[in-house]
């Protein structure tokens, strides 16, 4: 005696699709923010050496930092280039190409790193008037000497560099510039950066959280 075999009626077929498309739209944004998560790990591991590049020009820059703009044919990076193993720590893994950095110079920034490809930026400190003047170093044409390490009143918290965000100028700066930009720290990482201190360590700080501690682009334990 044969078994009359039933298959899948329209309503159970749409049913199944129902749930697969629930199922994927609950899935798929668990499966980014852990993809970017893995990105943050990796990013934060950059921002770990490069400011391990920095302790050894330091050391041998007689205990002072470069600035963001360190003359007019030098730049932060270039100098840090020497102390590093391999250049492609100053490439955010999250953040390949900047797609807001605007008339970038002819040329690369460093040997096989175009300007609009350099993921992090010096902390330059926050508005003042006429200038940046209360944070790591910004420009070679400030009267200010280059900030040295006793200058630092709390290494621990203060932002050595880290993740750009928004528009910057050339992506060599970290700092706060209300006046120019509306955002103005990265949210790369879910919403957020990464920064590395002047004592070494590495923090993931939220855009926000930032922005309501400025005290930690500053040098003076104000």
């Amino acid at each position: 005696m044969k078994v009359k075999q039933h298959g899948f009626t329209l309503i159970e077929l749409l049913v199944v699709i129902a749930i697969i498309a629930i199922l994927a739209a609950i899935l798929f944004p668990v499966f980014g923010r852990a993809r970017e998560k893995a990105r943050q790990t990796s990013s934060a591991s950059n921002c770990r050496q490069l400011s391990l590049a920095v302790s050894m020009y330091v050391q041998d820059s007689d205990e002072t930092y470069p600035k963001a703009d360190h003359s007019a044919t030098s730049y932060w990076p270039q100098l840090l280039l020497p102390y590093m193993k391999n250049k492609d720590i100053l490439r955010c893994p999250s953040l390949r190409t900047n797609p807001a950095c605007l008339n970038p110079p002819a040329g690369d920034l460093v040997p096989g790193l175009p300007w609009n490809q350099l993921g992090y930026g010096w902390n330059i400190g926050t508005e003042q008037p006429g200038n940046f003047i209360n944070g790591m170093g910004f420009h070679y044409t400030q009267t200010q000497p280059c900030v040295y390490e006793g200058l630092v009143e709390l290494p621990a918290e203060t932002i050595l560099l880290g993740d750009i965000g928004g528009f910057r100028r050339c992506n060599l700066y970290v700092g706060y510039m209300p006046l120019y930009e509306a955002d103005t720290f990265s949210k790369v990482h879910n919403g957020g950066g990464n920064y590395a201190f002047v004592d070494g360590h590495v923090k993931y700080l939220e855009a926000g959280a930032l922005r309501a501690n400025l005290r930690l682009l500053t040098i003076a334990a104000d």
